[in-house]
């Protein structure tokens, strides 16, 4: 992966992106489309302030997204557009997954 990135600049991305902070116990980024919560999430630790392979290749998963749209996001190359695209065909994968796994 890319070069260790700092947690303040993974979550200044998110937020430009259209992730939402949920405040609590830990900082979860939900991310929004079309004003509503989706179930793409991730977490991002109060106590580290970098983020090396180590914790960004659970984040990717968290986030349904390759290492190079990860680093995109981080890196502000992605646009919230582009985002919002890769998002609207994985939710409706992921829309398929759960009402299959409820008939079946």
């Amino acid at each position: 992966m890319a070069p260790p990135y700092r947690s303040r600049e993974i979550t200044s991305s998110l937020l430009q992106k259209g992730f939402k902070k949920k405040e609590g116990d830990h900082h979860f980024y939900y991310f929004y489309m079309n004003g509503a919560r989706t179930p793409i999430k991730t977490f991002v630790s109060h106590g580290a302030k970098d983020y090396g392979s180590e914790l960004l290749s659970p984040m990717r998963k968290q986030l349904l997204l390759t290492k190079e749209q990860l680093e995109g996001l981080i890196e502000c190359p992605l646009k919230e557009d582009e985002l919002k695209e890769i998002y609207a065909s994985k939710l409706v994968n992921l829309k398929d997954k759960f009402s299959n796994s409820l008939n079946g």
